[in-house]
């Protein structure tokens, strides 16, 4: 190979970096000709797997991403030996941290790769809801709100399986003692809580009015007009 001796024998174990033409002479063979053998080297492929994001919390999904087998590569991912998707992009949802392993099927001296989405489990969530003020008067109103839950959370607000408004406080004026059930629909892990209004419905009020007398001759004297029921 380009006029330098490798090596001398029948055979010869050759290890070139790149495809390279070896030229074979016999030195004692008087009329043969020198024949060459060209040693084809495919560049070694390097696969390079990512996850994005590579840290999740569960019921979250992760991109994940291959590079390097070339225009031709057919990729498989696989999770615990088995396949779970094929192509250079695959979304996943992992419930708890899993690692990926890639591998391209036409691609020749790639090696498989690994990549691991790491799932963290979602940070407790505990709503707090109040009426204020929790008694009332039937007419009257209270306000409810909750807190507890994250930064632009949205909440719902139940009576009965129905939903009678949304936002962190609501005003309110039920004809009855009524149970509020609120939720965090943005929230992943949050409970539903509740808050009740306790409504009193006041008595029935007769006004009774009475004149004494209850009758006059013009000019002969007044009446004293009365009147009770009101309470006190």
């Amino acid at each position: 190979t380009g006029g330098s001796v490798v090596g001398t024998g029948s055979s010869l174990s050759v290890s070139p970096a790149a495809t390279t033409t070896y030229q074979v002479e016999c030195t004692s063979c008087g009329s043969c000709t020198a024949v060459q053998v060209t040693l084809t080297v495919t560049p070694a492929c390097t696969l390079v797997a990512a996850a994005s994001p590579a840290s999740i919390t569960a019921g979250s999904g992760s991109t994940l991403s291959v590079s390097g087998g070339g225009n031709t590569a057919n990729y498989s991912w696989k999770s615990g030996g088995s396949v779970v998707g094929t192509g250079s992009s695959l979304t996943v949802t992992p419930s708890s941290t899993t690692t990926y392993s890639v591998a391209c099927t036409r691609c020749g001296s790639c090696t498989a790769t690994q990549v691991t989405v790491t799932v963290t489990p979602p940070v407790a969530c505990t709503l707090v809801a109040t009426a204020s003020p929790a008694s009332i008067t039937a007419g009257a109103s209270s306000i409810l709100a909750v807190s507890g839950g994250s930064s632009g959370s949205v909440y719902s607000w139940k009576v009965g399986g129905s939903v009678v408004g949304t936002g962190s406080s609501l005003s309110v004026t039920p004809a009855a003692t009524t149970t509020y059930l609120v939720e965090c629909t943005s929230c992943g892990s949050c409970t539903a809580t509740q808050v009740t209004v306790n409504v009193s419905i006041p008595p029935a009020c007769t006004l009774v009015a009475v004149a004494s007398p209850a009758s006059l001759v013009a000019g002969s004297g007044s009446s004293t007009l009365s009147v009770s029921g009101g309470g006190a």
